[in-house]
């Protein structure tokens, strides 16, 4: 959050002191939320048309193979949470719409535990790429604000000559935007 947005999310509270409204700061993390796990249900309920689809050519061989993928996209870009509801909504969906239309067998018992155990595995993968993802997002933010700062033209380049980053005060001394620079030689 910049100087600006934190300027602008104060107002006055009944003492006369300004308070922060916290309102604006937890309007995205709430929209982001709820979009990782709206893919999560989107994906499931693509998968499941899909599969349900094709059930009187694959009958209940397979039950779980197209909500896999679903799992995968999920955890990806969801991480751990959205994973497993996308597991945990698979099972079921496959085991009263699929697998031999509700009758419980051991080959029905034994793959609905091998795609839960997938299922989690992959939503504990999908958490430790997703929490990578913001710790790379974050030390690129770190880098670059403190690129911004130094007063001479700093300028990264990469073991290919290629720019990789672009500071302030070079698009001052060179007359090129950042966005200019950036992936040129």
């Amino acid at each position: 959050m910049g100087k600006e947005d934190f300027l602008v999310n104060l107002s006055m509270g009944s003492n006369g002191v300004p308070v922060r409204d916290r309102s604006v700061e937890t309007a995205q993390p709430r929209r982001e939320v709820a979009l990782r796990y709206g893919i999560a249900v989107a994906a499931v309920a693509v998968a499941f048309i899909a599969r349900f689809v094709l059930a009187s050519i694959l009958k209940d061989q397979a039950p779980y193979l197209f909500l896999l993928p679903a799992v995968l996209l999920a955890a990806g870009v969801g991480g751990f949470g959205p994973g497993i509801l996308a597991t945990c909504s698979s099972v079921p969906l496959v085991f009263f719409f699929i697998a031999n239309y509700g009758a419980v067998g051991w080959s029905e018992v034994v793959n609905g535990a091998v795609f839960v155990l997938i299922g989690v595995g992959t939503a504990w993968i999908g958490e430790r790429l997703r929490q990578a993802r913001i710790l790379a997002l974050t030390r690129e933010a770190h880098l670059q604000s403190i690129i911004d700062i130094v007063p001479e033209a700093t300028i990264v380049i990469d073991g290919h000559g290629i720019i990789q980053s672009f500071s302030a005060t070079a698009e001052q001394m060179f007359g090129y935007t950042a966005a200019e620079a950036i992936g040129n030689m």
